[in-house]
């Protein structure tokens, strides 16, 4: 049963009006509530109330504060073992962990403070297994640690995950993690959710395979970007959190290559270990590379540009599978997509507004529209953070091969180009470029000369000034039959 010594705040009251009729303030008087002077979480008034003493934050010695008993354990402040067990309420609470308002926790017939006592002495306990057996009593939490491992832990012993990280106090203490730390690497991610990944294939530990645990790894999967930056938001929806997935957006590129690494041995981690990365967000809207679908803007998505198909318009692998769990589809090599280069101008084709570097941008020779002139998709749209134009997603992209030599015009620098009927541009007429010697096209925004242009001029103004000299010449006078 619990007591309770209560000492009635009817009294108070009077003399509360009484000083507030006297010219005191009532928010003065109220304000004293406040106060806690032996910082117990009990306030001073609240211990007049309990009959508890305001000037020591333990009144009954019994390891508990004022507070947490009259707010947390509901045991009685005044009385050091509240069910009269045998264990003081501190015992129960913070050693044994058995429930400090009752007198057999278990209900089997012996009081707590016997079951103790014979765990202590090592003779087991009836219901209880013993101390180190496993038995209920002896692991209150269930979380692998019996009472005395909580205690040399400074674990609680009532609650299975004591820094709230997802994992219990046992996997962090048998597991070389700590169970007082939520995020041993401080990298923002919780350490539980360092371990267990939110597909259905089990604990992955050590994601990179560096000898260093997820909870404990700056970069767990080795890809150059560490996991603070990374996070555990799964952007691409492959069921990996980012942090562990070497390709974030299923472009099939991996992160790494997104993020300007090298990886000589193609396996979409860094080739040396521990080297950090930072993002780049080539076409500055705001999302970075490795998670840009589209990462120049150009309309043309990375995968496409990497030349892989894109069935359904949509910048990702199709029928993607991942049975080994790192991020990249099956269908792909390991490491992912190797960059492709068409002008050989160290960009990549992803990064490149003008892919084969004609003069004409890959927006415009992929059938898109550019009326401002700078290369980038026109009223750019992106409300799902994707990189990719909300207008074009989804949208099979028809890549126009003008010339019909099997090679579209985003990549072609030879034969003819054409510029779609509506598109800007400066009205540059080149000739023998693009075609056969004697061929032309329209070509927008060309900064190129065609050596054939001054010869076409010269004839031109060769023939101007003969027709101006036939018409000049003085007409003969008729000749006289006569």
């Amino acid at each position: 049963m619990k007591v309770f010594v209560r000492k009635s705040v009817m009294v108070l009251l009077p003399a509360l009006w009484l000083a507030a009729g006297a010219g005191l303030v009532a928010g003065q008087a109220l304000a004293q509530t406040d106060i806690d002077s032996d910082n117990d979480d009990l306030s001073d008034a609240r211990e007049l109330e309990y009959g508890t003493d305001p000037l020591v934050a333990d009144t009954d010695s019994d390891g508990l504060l004022d507070g947490e008993e009259v707010d947390l354990y509901r045991t009685n402040p005044l009385s050091a073992d509240t069910d009269k067990d045998g264990l003081s309420d501190g015992e129960e609470v913070d050693v044994f962990g058995t429930d400090p308002n009752l007198f057999d926790t278990d209900g089997d017939g012996q009081s707590d403070g016997q079951e103790a006592n014979e765990i202590i002495n090592g003779n087991g306990g009836a219901g209880n297994g013993g101390a180190g057996n496993g038995g209920a009593d002896d692991d209150a939490d269930a979380d692998g640690l019996d009472a005395a491992q909580e205690q040399a832990a400074g674990t609680d012993p009532v609650n299975p995950d004591t820094d709230s990280d997802g994992r219990s106090d046992g996997e962090e203490v048998n597991g070389n993690g700590d169970p007082l730390d939520p995020d041993m690497d401080d990298d923002g991610i919780l350490d539980g959710a360092e371990v267990i990944n939110v597909n259905d294939n089990g604990e992955v530990t050590d994601t990179d395979s560096d000898g260093i645990p997820n909870f404990a790894d700056l970069d767990s999967d080795g890809d150059g970007l560490f996991d603070n930056i990374e996070g555990s938001v799964d952007s691409d929806g492959d069921g990996l959190g980012n942090a562990f997935d070497l390709d974030s957006d299923n472009d099939g590129i991996s992160d790494l290559r997104e993020s300007g690494g090298l990886d000589a041995n193609s396996d979409g981690r860094v080739d040396n270990a521990g080297a950090q990365l930072m993002p780049i967000d080539s076409d500055g809207d705001g999302v970075p590379d490795n998670l840009d679908l589209d990462s120049d803007n150009d309309g043309v998505p990375d995968l496409v540009e990497t030349q892989q198909p894109d069935a359904n318009g949509d910048g990702r692998v199709d029928n993607f599978t991942d049975s080994n769990l790192d991020g990249f589809a099956d269908s792909l090599s390991d490491g992912g997509s190797i960059d492709v280069d068409t002008d050989a101008d160290g960009l990549p084709d992803r990064i490149d507004p003008d892919s084969d570097n004609d003069g004409l941008s890959d927006l415009v020779e992929s059938g898109g529209v550019d009326t401002d002139s700078d290369q980038t998709v026109d009223l750019f749209d992106d409300t799902n953070g994707d990189g990719f134009d909300d207008g074009l997603s989804g949208m099979e992209i028809d890549l126009v091969d003008s010339d019909g030599d099997g090679i579209n015009d985003i990549t072609d620098n030879e034969g003819i180009v054409v510029a779609p009927t509506g598109v800007a541009s400066d009205g540059g007429l080149v000739t023998g470029l693009s075609g056969s010697g004697a061929g032309c096209s329209v070509i927008a925004h060309s900064s190129l000369v065609d050596p054939s242009m001054p010869l076409l001029l010269l004839l031109s103004l060769g023939g101007l000034l003969y027709s101006r000299r036939a018409y000049a010449q003085p007409k003969p006078e008729p000749v006289s039959k006569d």
